[in-house]
């Protein structure tokens, strides 16, 4: 598992951890792969960095 940057670089990528919002909202369950669609809804709620499987 390793903590990355979002960006489309980790489009493909599997979630390795729940990701929250800053008010505790989950918006992605633990194994979710990302696509460029949900890469964008995380950065619509400002979401940084995402820890992904490797």
């Amino acid at each position: 598992m390793e903590k990355k940057f979002l960006g489309k670089a980790l489009i493909g990528k599997q979630v390795a951890q729940d990701i929250m919002d800053k008010k505790g909202v989950l918006l992605m369950r633990s194994g979710t792969v990302l696509t460029e669609a949900k890469v964008a809804l995380l950065q619509k709620y400002q979401v940084v960095q995402v820890f992904v499987k490797e």
